[in-house]
């Protein structure tokens, strides 16, 4: 038996497009262990390839002139793979499809994925790319994105994962079992046991579930400590700490801040806490917040922006901050957790009735197996530990923590649910580490609440709240998600029907079996249901979308009235969502009144489905304009509606300051113009007292700004095509320690494809998000690779990524950050202000901004050069703005961009910049 490991090279990746340009084989000998043949060759594709193919490969166009046409080729690739042979690949897939499209279809060869197999191997893996698995399991691969190379190195990789598979615990190896069990004969996990020899035996359900459980079965409680009397004076033993604790430096601005939360905690005050970058804002709001929850009794809630920094918070902050308080009495003892929305757990429940259904596709069996090997290790048990793929998250929906049964009495896994674990931490601890998303899911749900009441709150980088407000409040309906939603419903009708038959002793009788079946699945309710929804997305395809959707614009902001249309249409669409309404009202109610059990199973897909009608209704007819409604074309010519709020700054105002007795908001950024009336006034944030902390950092000796004052308009070509050069120009002089902000993954590209061959020669290389590197190998690529690598990143991974920076020294910024004007939602915030580019687009690209730049300094030996390379810093009318968005100090200077390659060149050579 051999193994035929394939790989191609292609113009791009779609296979009915796209042509093959490279195909390596190679067979290797399972027995002898030992390669037996290889095959490689270019091939002309009848097509030129892109400059990026030819970055990513190093194949150029010059190389496939000469190269042989696909035909003939063919019959040696045919024949390179016996009949009894095994084909192999990461992401085979991919290359099985191109090769279909070549006419030469494998239909009778068994196939084996690498990357499926890693899916359940290396389920903890960020990134399952070929590369990276390789790099993860010391497989020497030096030449990627070259079909041989790739060929050998995904044979190596199954050689080792071979050796993985026989090396596991019984509990893993009776989870390849249970899966290939459910899978049958024609599940490739099935015929890779048997390949292996491993000894099949018949792994039950019930097996797997107590594997589970006696995982995680012991759950220890937190407890909220109490003691009024504890004596530590933390606020006032600042020199005594530095002693003991040698990492901790003196920060004056730290301590003052701790005070003045201090103080709002007491007072119960409403407070925003501007915070400059690295004066220590977590300590300095966590250290008095911890001592007012012990003294008092009552917890603090923690809100960060995202889930990364939750686990910051509680993974690396609050451990220093205990050792901390231990070595001021060793007696001194506090609780926390961190809690995150319902969708980011698993529920037991359904994922156990997910393993006990009928019918597994492919796709669905590796999801069970990755979980199942997840679970036997996880102490979170969030979702967010895992990476998924493709249908994989049409399941997601399926057995999350979403579901009202999850919390019920009559939950048999009720105990060892990692919500109810998660709930009940979460009423016995001191602080409460939760974020933005679950903040506003708490505020705004009802029965899906899993929080005590919130009375003291503190938010940190409180700036992303409104944008996360408006993403939490985002409520869509797509047809696809229609089409599943009958799918998982008749799938858990079927199931239970038979299940309630049995118990009821209906009769046996093919035909009465059958009328019962037909009398517990309303099919013909259900194909009522999605007409209706199918006319009403055709309508909106067609009277939204189609007009004014072009490459570049995938989001349309829906503006039109009904009542505008002519008045056969109006009434034909009235019509529509009259007769719906009345068969989703119908269905429902049909379903309630037959059984309590399966009604309990089936009500999620009820509510939702009642919601997607909401949905549809506030688009179409939102008559007081309290929402923002967006159409969005998806891939397959699917398309989404979805509808946010527009006044999202009074629903803060109404749902959360008002509801609390302390909110403290902190965050780097909030003056403009060097005062905070914007967020005074935007954010209606009446009743609130503003302190501005200093920094402790000398920025004008710290940090000079450079301006070209000879660059074009990035709108021109021409023009766009000198600024790149003049960028290329930059990097090509400090080869390394460079970060350019981009504002699109265009520019990103552009400048990716224009700058890496030039820089390969210099052994220097480009780490482009979303082009060249996932983020997180990309980060880590950084971290093992600074001395040489020039980034280029859009301004959402600058603000996700925190690590020192100490390897970097020049920030070039392409564009300024003002947001995409044709963003439905920008759009729609826009129309409340008279003036919305003095009052709403320059203060928000001025926030932006001043992000950017106030995470440059983090030490106070920084030294950094920006260079900003906008026209508009010159030419427009509100340029004086810009300076609002450095310190007060700093150096900026507008020269030619030649003088700016000078002075690029002797801050390089330590030569006499002045800063």
């Amino acid at each position: 038996m051999y193994l035929v490991s394939i790989d191609l090279e292609t113009t791009w990746l779609d296979p009915k497009f796209d042509g093959i340009i490279e195909i390596g084989m190679v067979k290797y000998d399972f027995e002898k262990k030992k390669i037996f043949e290889k095959f490689t060759s270019l091939i002309n594709p009848w097509m030129i390839i892109s400059e990026e193919i030819n970055i990513i490969t190093g194949i150029t166009n010059k190389d496939l002139e000469s190269a042989p046409f696909f035909s003939e080729i063919k019959d040696k690739i045919e024949s390179f793979v016996g009949e009894d042979d095994i084909i192999i690949g990461h992401n085979v897939d991919f290359d099985l499809g191109f090769l279909r499209e070549y006419k030469v279809d494998y239909l009778k060869t068994q196939v084996l994925d690498t990357f499926k197999l890693a899916q359940i191997l290396f389920f903890k893996e960020k990134s399952l790319n070929l590369g990276f698995l390789c790099d993860r399991l010391w497989i020497n691969f030096p030449n990627a994105h070259r079909a041989l190379a790739d060929a050998e190195g995904t044979l190596e990789l199954f050689i080792k994962i071979i050796e993985i598979i026989k090396d596991l615990p019984k509990e893993n190896k009776d989870i390849l079992r249970f899966i290939s069990g459910l899978g049958g004969k024609n599940f490739f996990m099935y015929n890779l046991l048997d390949i292996l020899w491993i000894i099949w035996k018949d792994v039950y359900f019930e097996g797997i579930e107590k594997l589970v459980i006696d995982k995680h079965d012991n759950f220890e409680e937190n407890f909220l400590y109490y003691d009024e009397k504890i004596d530590i004076a933390f606020l006032e033993k600042q020199e005594q700490l530095r002693k003991k604790n040698k990492f901790l430096e003196k920060r004056d601005e730290q301590e003052k801040m701790m005070k003045i939360v201090n103080q709002a905690l007491h007072k119960s005050e409403l407070m925003l806490i501007e915070a400059p970058t690295w004066i220590g804002k977590t300590y300095g709001y966590l250290v008095p917040s911890i001592i007012y929850s012990v003294k008092t009794w009552e917890q603090i809630f923690v809100s960060t922006n995202t889930k990364t920094l939750q686990d910051q918070i509680i993974f690396k902050d609050i451990p220093q901050i205990q050792d901390i308080f231990h070595s001021l009495d060793p007696n001194f003892k506090f609780s926390f957790t961190k809690v995150k929305w319902r969708r980011n757990y698993i529920s037991l429940l359904l994922f156990f009735e997910f393993l006990r259904k009928d019918f597994f596709e492919e796709f669905e069996l590796i999801l069970a197996g990755k979980i199942l090997f997840w679970l036997l290790e996880t102490e979170t048990w969030e979702l967010d530990e895992l990476n998924f793929y493709g249908k994989e998250f049409s399941i997601l929906r399926n057995i999350n923590a979403f579901d009202k049964r999850v919390l019920y009495g009559e939950n048999d896994y009720l105990k060892q649910e990692p919500l109810y674990k998660a709930r009940n931490s979460a009423k016995k601890s001191n602080v409460v580490i939760i974020n933005h998303s679950l903040l506003i899911g708490e505020f705004n749900e009802e029965w899906r609440n899993i929080l005590p009441k919130i009375k003291h709150l503190i938010i940190d980088e409180w700036h992303n709240l409104w944008n996360v407000a408006t993403d939490s409040l985002k409520r869509t309906v797509r047809m696809d998600w229609i089409v599943n939603l009958f799918k998982s419903l008749e799938n858990i009708l079927m199931s239970e029907t038979k299940q309630w038959a049995k118990d009821k002793k209906i009769s046996k009788k093919k035909e009465e079996k059958e009328n019962f079946i037909d009398f517990m699945i309303d099919r013909e309710a259900m194909d009522s249901i999605m007409l209706g929804f199918w006319l009403i997305f055709d309508f909106a395809f067609k009277d939204y979308l189609v007009p004014k959707n072009n490459e570049n614009q995938r989001e349309i902001l829906i503006t039109n009235d009904l009542s505008k249309f002519n008045a056969t249409k109006y009434k034909d669409i009235l019509n529509v969502m009259e007769t719906l309404e009345e068969r989703i009202d119908n269905f429902v109610h049909y379903y309630t009144d037959i059984d309590d059990k399966i009604f309990a199973k089936i009500d999620r897909y009820l509510e939702e489905l009642q919601d997607y009608f909401d949905i549809l209704h506030i688009v179409f007819f939102d008559e007081k304009c309290e929402f923002i409604k967006i159409a969005t074309a998806l891939p397959d010519e699917w398309i989404s509606l979805s509808v946010t709020k527009l006044d999202i700054w009074n629903f803060l105002k109404e749902q959360i300051w008002n509801e609390l007795d302390t909110a403290i908001l902190t965050s780097a950024t909030f003056e403009i113009n060097w005062d905070f009336s914007y967020f005074e006034k935007f954010f209606k944030l009446d009743g609130f007292k503003f302190f501005k902390l200093k920094s402790d950092f000398d920025y004008p000796k710290q940090m000079i700004v450079l301006i070209p004052s000879d660059l074009g308009d990035h709108r021109n070509t021409e023009e766009r095509n000198f600024i790149n050069s003049f960028l290329l120009d930059i990097l090509k002089i400090t080869l390394w320690k460079t970060l350019c902000l981009m504002t699109s993954f265009s520019s990103i590209r552009e400048i990716f494809t224009k700058a890496s061959l030039e820089l390969q020669k210099e052994w220097v290389q480009i780490l482009a998000q979303n082009v060249s590197w996932w983020k997180h190998k990309l980060i880590e690529n950084f971290k093992m690779n600074s001395a040489n690598s020039i980034i280029l990143w859009t301004d959402s991974f600058w603000e996700w990524v925190d690590f020192p920076w100490e390897d970097l020294e020049y920030l070039v910024i392409y564009k300024l950050p003002f947001n995409v004007p044709t963003d439905p939602v920008f759009m729609a915030r826009s129309s409340l202000f008279e003036d919305s580019f003095r009052e709403f687009w320059i203060p928000n690209m001025l926030v932006k901004l001043k992000q950017w730049i106030g995470r440059l300094i983090r030490t106070k030996h920084d030294k950094w050069i920006v260079i900003l390379l906008d026209k508009r810093v010159n030419s427009a009318w509100w340029r004086d703005y810009i300076k609002w968005a450095f310190p007060k100090g700093v150096v900026i200077r507008t020269i030619a961009s030649w003088e700016i390659l000078d002075e690029v060149r002797r801050f390089k050579n330590e030569t006499g910049l002045k800063f």
